[in-house]
């Protein structure tokens, strides 16, 4: 399963829910027989990628995949 965009707004950041979006997502997958989760994300984009670091394997090319 692929996810185009993840945004939290500004005034939500560093409550949860980018991690609570990312791991519903998860389970959405899961439930639809996927046996993937993956994404891309800028390099640039350092605070993201601390959450993606916790929640999936980045690849050599910063792509982010779950197995489930």
């Amino acid at each position: 399963y692929y996810l185009e965009d993840l945004f939290v707004a500004v005034e939500y950041r560093g409550k949860g829910l980018g991690r609570k979006l990312i791991e519903h997502l998860y389970q959405l997958a899961e439930q639809n027989g996927y046996s993937r989760v993956y994404w891309f994300t800028d390099e640039s984009n350092k605070q993201a990628q601390k959450l993606y670091d916790k929640l999936a394997k980045q690849t050599e090319q910063l792509v982010y995949k779950y197995e489930l």
